[in-house]
Order: structure tokens, then C-alpha cells, then sequence
């Protein structure tokens, strides 16, 4: 599989994941006293952020950037995503 499908298929995942969370009225639905919608939430988000990780160590690697030290370094290199549709989904 090419990086770039592997890479749009993550993103299509991220936006799943995202929806879910918009999806829940936080207000309304007790988010604080729920623990398994709330844990439903998190670990959504949790999910972001490591397709977002993975993501970023794909283009690293196909583009033979040197490797950043740390997670938060490695978004330095997301304006040299490929795809518009990619740098579209901030």
C-alpha cells in the first residue's frame, strides 16, 4: 500500500474518530458522571492523537527527514504533507 493511501486512510479514521465526541452533547448528557461515555470520549481522542503521531512518522520516513527528537517537534513537518485534502484536516 502506498504512504499516501495509508495516510488517507488514517485520516479517514481521525474523522471518525473525531465525529464521535462532537456528537455527544456534553452539557446535557452528564459527560461527568458518566464513566463509560466518558471513557468512550477519551479514548476517541486518544486515538487522534496516535493517527496523528503515526501519520507524521509515515511522512518523516518516506521523506527521510531526520527523525525529531520528541512528538511535539515532529508537527514542524506538516506543511510538507503531499496532499491538499491531508493539510486540509488540522
Amino acid at each position: 500500500m502506498r504512504d499516501e493511501d495509508r495516510i488517507l486512510r488514517k485520516l479517514n479514521f481521525m474523522q471518525k474518530c473525531v465525529s464521535y465526541p462532537k456528537s455527544v452533547d456534553a452539557g446535557s448528557s452528564g459527560l461527568e458522571n458518566n464513566y463509560e461515555l466518558r471513557s468512550a470520549v477519551e479514548r476517541n481522542f486518544q486515538l487522534v492523537i496516535e493517527s496523528a503521531i503515526d501519520i507524521g512518522e509515515m511522512i518523516i520516513s518516506r521523506e527521510r527527514f531526520e527523525k525529531p527528537e520528541t512528538y511535539r517537534s515532529g508537527y514542524g513537518y506538516s506543511a510538507h504533507v503531499p496532499d491538499r485534502k491531508a493539510r486540509g484536516f488540522r
